[in-house]
């Protein structure tokens, strides 16, 4: 209860702030941990709209088994880098970041980085991070902004005003919440106020977990998307295009 308090009284502080300054809503669709029916049929489905996701990826999950789903593999990784996917931080042995020292986070994140370069190629370098089961504190959140362009927790909601790069907000398609009227309610304030949406899930299968998405789940929202005519980038992307919005522009004269 304590640490669910403490969160909520951080997010209302934001440790990176960034006014956003855009002229028209964005999305990203992204996968945690991730498992290998995200990097398949998530995929899949995501290739065939013409659409790039962000995968945060664990490295102890590599061909394992994580809360008894089956997780990616190394060839999933390079298959997805490769396709133009952006391969972003979930941590390495997925710990709880709240209470552990900068020493043993450090650590950690220099495990990920390392798997991942030895799939992908020495000069591979995360630019986004998610927080492991979405829990921070003070400490953990401040390192994160510090050394990613941003972090994503698990507060609901659009991205929209004052936007918080080291906790940014999100907008589940998991199959225990998951309603017409919830996405419509999300994509319409994204709309009004030019907002930006980061849908995440997990498992993406017709018997998916209840924190995963059916394959129908994930095509009804990028229908969705596609129908109100929003740009969909990546989580590195649709950042960048907001700071570059937000930075002034320095005269070259």
């Amino acid at each position: 209860m304590f640490a669910r308090l403490e969160m909520a009284g951080l997010n209302l502080f934001p440790s990176k702030p960034v006014v956003s300054k855009l002229t028209s809503p964005l999305v990203s669709f992204s996968f945690d941990d991730f498992p290998k029916s995200a990097a398949t049929i998530g995929a899949e489905i995501m290739e065939e709209s013409h659409i790039l996701a962000t995968y945060y990826l664990t490295g102890s999950n590599c061909q394992s088994c994580f809360e008894n789903v089956e997780q990616y593999d190394g060839d999933d990784v390079l298959r997805l880098y490769k396709a133009g996917h952006e391969i972003a931080c979930h941590s390495y042995a997925h710990p709880r970041l709240r209470g552990r020292t900068k020493e043993e986070i450090a650590v950690d994140l220099a495990n990920n980085l390392s798997f991942a370069r030895a799939l992908i190629g020495q000069d591979f370098q995360f630019q986004s991070f998610a927080y492991p089961y979405g829990e921070f504190d003070a400490s953990s959140r401040g390192l994160m902004g510090d050394s990613f362009e941003t972090a994503r927790g698990v507060y609901r909601g659009v991205n929209k005003a004052t936007i918080d790069f080291a906790n940014l907000r999100t907008v589940p398609l998991e199959l225990r919440r998951f309603n017409a009227a919830y996405l419509r309610s999300h994509i319409d304030d994204a709309i009004k106020n030019n907002g930006w949406i980061i849908f995440f899930t997990h498992d993406v299968a017709d018997n998916c977990t209840n924190y995963g998405s059916t394959p129908k789940i994930l095509f009804d929202t990028i229908q969705e998307v596609k129908s109100a005519g929003i740009e969909v980038l990546t989580v590195r992307d649709a950042a960048r295009k907001i700071m570059a919005a937000h930075l002034p522009t320095v005269s070259t004269s």
